[in-house]
């Protein structure tokens, strides 16, 4: 699974870069991201009928997909 490392991008340029993994593979998850990243996710996503949002703060990880994608359990 590949990771958006963003504490090293600004907030503008990790969205451009979120835009384009749910292009490909139906989901982001962002690492490391900067404060500033938040409200632009949910000003793009919060009231979106395709995609949900998971913000993990302690963590410092947000995850955006498709409300009807699945993540496949390990075995």
């Amino acid at each position: 699974v590949e990771v958006i490392y963003a504490e090293n991008k600004t907030p503008g340029v990790t969205l451009e870069i979120i835009y384009s993994f749910l292009k490909k593979n139906k989901f982001a998850i962002v690492s490391r991201y900067k404060d500033e990243l938040v409200p632009l996710v949910l000003k793009e996503f919060k009231n979106s009928e395709l995609y949900s949002i998971d913000i993990n703060k302690l963590t410092n990880i947000l995850i955006i997909k498709e409300k009807t994608y699945k993540f496949e359990k390990r075995r």
